[in-house]
């Protein structure tokens, strides 16, 4: 099956297409099944056995399990009303079936694929490709996955098609699936179907933008937070480097590529890559975002924050030798957009030369450099100048694109050993990578 995509450029308003397959993933995302792991291990692959399947049922039926009502598939259906479900899952097909008659028997699935129908299941896409053909779709941009976990992500990605992390059964975050930034994330039934219906409004801020999609209610945007741990053999640390992403660059990874053929604002990176300067709105966004990092401090404050008149800088991660400066030139345009818009209550100073690599500073993509490699060459190379004056301040590092966390981990290290208040990494986009890099 052959799927295909739409493309859209920059800045023109795009109008999102509805969704027409809807595909779930089953365990903890359309039912709590924590408990019922003995039903769907490897030993009960093919099994179709009444005692089985009794034993199966009296189970489930010892409690509430199910994570979507009614209402949820109805106001769905209202709003698109040919839009196509099915269910992926890595559980047997017998288990499957039982489970889904049980707890949604007023629901018609269009397709279920289990673990028996495919020679791969998640993170592979063969269940997705599956129940597209089932289901007579071939338009990746029009099919959503709506799944709790890693794998649910990275099928989707493998695929070409979007995502949704629904994580709705009260469990912990699952940590390294947000790392890999979903189309949306959500924790509740009614922000689901906002996101089914409307996923733009859901995408991080910088695609938002990318994409044309008008922000609706007053929403600042969806900024994604992940923690970067430098490797042990180069520094002993508790506490991850927390980063600011304002969007995602796919890498040119085989696994990846359905995604990264029409991801807007990967295509627009690498299209700025080897130019001076990035586009103005994004100078906005960054503006914006940082002044909405301000309003979240100053609440984490209390009282005694509220009329505090802060004192912010804002810096960058230093071009490298021989290479242009692309981001010095992008604080420009920020200093800019601040001088036009300044932040609320708050003075601010943008330094372009508050942090310097020596001459044998590597480059990092250019020379493949392991993440061991890269931590080791910031941590030999970089440095903060002397006359960086910004104790009790807050001090915002500012980066293109984010993979280990190695320069913005010693950027913000150096920022708070010289007496800095607070630190914010920001980053325009957090590098999705294949499976297997």
């Amino acid at each position: 099956m052959a799927f295909t995509h739409q493309s859209c450029p920059l800045t023109r308003q795009r109008d999102f297409e509805m969704f027409e397959l809807v595909i779930f993933d089953l365990d903890n995302t359309l039912v709590l099944t924590d408990d019922l792991e003995g039903f769907r291990g490897a030993s009960n692959l093919g099994n179709k056995d009444q005692e089985y399947k009794s034993r199966l049922i009296a189970e489930i039926n010892k409690k509430n399990r199910r994570l979507l009502s009614s209402d949820f598939f109805e106001e769905l259906k209202e709003a698109i009303p040919n839009l196509k479900l099915a269910v992926f899952t890595k559980s047997p097909r017998c288990y499957a079936c039982t489970v889904l008659s049980e707890v949604y028997s007023d629901v018609d699935w269009e397709s279920i694929v289990a673990f028996e129908d495919v020679k791969n299941t998640k993170p592979a896409p063969d269940g997705i490709i599956l129940a597209a053909k089932a289901c007579e779709v071939t338009n990746r941009e029009a099919i959503v996955i709506v799944g709790d976990d890693l794998g649910d992500v990275e099928a989707a990605y493998h695929a070409g098609v979007r995502v949704v992390l629904a994580e709705l059964h009260g469990a912990s975050p699952h940590y390294e699936a947000r790392k890999r930034i979903p189309d949306a994330s959500v924790v509740k039934q009614k922000t689901l179907v906002e996101a089914i219906l409307d996923i733009g409004q859901k995408l991080p801020i910088l695609e938002r933008l990318v994409e044309g999609v008008q922000a609706h209610n007053g929403f600042f945007g969806r900024v994604c937070r992940a923690g970067h741990f430098p490797p042990r053999t180069v520094e002993e640390t508790k506490r991850p480097l927390q980063v600011i992403s304002l969007g995602r660059l796919f890498t040119e990874h085989k696994s990846i590529k359905p995604r990264r053929e029409w991801h807007e604002l990967t295509n627009e990176i690498v299209k700025f890559k080897n130019t001076d300067n990035f586009p103005i709105e994004w100078a906005k966004c960054v503006r914006d975002t940082v002044n909405e990092q301000i309003r979240i401090h100053r609440e984490k404050g209390g009282i005694k924050s509220l009329f505090k008149k802060y004192k912010v800088v804002i810096t960058t991660a230093p071009s490298k030798k021989n290479r242009p400066p692309r981001m010095e030139n992008f604080l420009e345009q920020i200093e800019s957009i601040l001088e036009e818009s300044p932040l609320s209550n708050s003075t601010v100073e943008v330094i372009d030369d508050m942090f310097e690599f020596s001459p044998e500073a590597k480059s990092h993509h250019g020379e493949h450099l392991t993440m061991v490699q890269r931590y080791e060459n910031v941590r030999d190379c970089l440095s903060i100048t002397d006359d960086a004056e910004i104790e009790n301040k807050l001090v915002f590092l500012i980066d293109d694109v984010v993979t280990t966390g190695a320069t913005l981990y010693y950027m913000d290290k150096y920022s708070r050993a010289n007496g800095a208040e607070e630190v914010f990494c920001i980053s325009l986009a957090h590098t999705i990578s294949g499976a297997r890099d």
